[in-house]
Parts: structure tokens; C-alpha cells; sequence
């Protein structure tokens, strides 16, 4: 999860998502954001890996940190038409998980953006926590400032 060896639970809590079999409850870090210049970032894990090929799995476990990664919106997903893969050269990795969707989508439509791999584990890892990235570039607006977003 790329943590210091020192971590506290709320640490660790946060960089793994919360994620236990059976729990509908899931965690994901706020994206940091610039408001100056716009420059934001995020960490995440991919999600639906367990669902991808032996290939992927393979590919996944040979990914050094630092690696760049694309993004591909997925229109036709059955299950989230705003779905976005998350691929290495034609290759589908995983997905973004979907409460960053609509902000990835605006770093997307920004422009320029990198993903990278910050961590990719082994294939004898929780599928869950196989492939820890870091999402940077732009973005006009915070998503995450939209009234959809604000606690009543």
C-alpha cells in the first residue's frame, strides 16, 4: 500500500480502502486540489482486477513503480456507462473506482494528465489491493465543491 513501516490504522484504513469481503463500505482519499493553478492529484486502487485476464493479472505483477498507464472511457459498460478502464497499451488493467468518476473525467477533458503506478503487487495479493496509482494533472473546477458532494 506504499506506506511508511510505522503507520497508524487510520493510515492504513484509508490506503486500503476499508475493504473486507462482504463489506458494502469502501474509502477513497480526497484528490488534492490547487484552486491557484489547478494542479491536482490522487491515489487509488484499480478496481474489477480480479475480474481481468490471466494476461492482465501477469502484466500487473511486472509493472515497476513510476510506470506510465492510459485511461479509456468505457461508454458501453453494463454496468456504469461512465466507466473508466484503466489500460496499458490496449491492455485492461482495472477500472477507476466510481466515486472518482466524474472527477477523472474532468482531469481527463483538462487535457494532459499522467497515471502512474505507484505500487503493483502480486498476483497472491487481495485483488483489491493489487495496483495502487497516482492520477496527476488539471482540472477547471473541484468536483468534489459541487453541492452533490457537500454533506446536508
Amino acid at each position: 500500500m506504499d506506506l511508511d513501516a510505522d503507520a497508524d490504522a487510520w493510515e492504513i484504513l484509508t490506503a486500503s480502502g476499508g475493504h473486507r469481503e462482504g463489506d458494502p463500505i469502501e474509502l477513497v482519499s480526497l484528490p488534492r486540489f490547487d484552486r491557484t493553478t489547478g494542479e491536482t492529484s490522487a491515489h487509488f486502487l484499480a478496481h474489477g482486477v480480479r475480474h481481468r485476464s490471466v494476461e492482465a493479472s501477469h502484466r500487473i505483477t511486472t509493472l515497476p513503480a513510476g510506470y506510465r498507464l492510459g485511461l479509456e472511457r468505457d461508454p458501453e459498460n453494463p454496468v456504469n456507462s461512465a466507466a473508466i478502464r484503466v489500460v496499458d497499451r490496449g491492455m485492461h488493467l482495472g477500472f477507476v473506482p466510481d466515486p472518482l468518476l466524474d472527477y477523472v473525467h474532468s482531469v481527463m477533458a483538462s487535457g494532459t494528465y499522467d497515471l502512474t503506478v505507484v505500487r503493483a503487487n502480486p498476483a497472491v495479493t487481495h485483488p483489491h489491493l493489487r495496483l495502487l496509482l497516482r492520477l496527476g494533472g488539471h482540472c477547471s473546477s473541484f468536483v468534489f465543491d459541487s453541492p452533490d458532494w457537500n454533506a446536508v
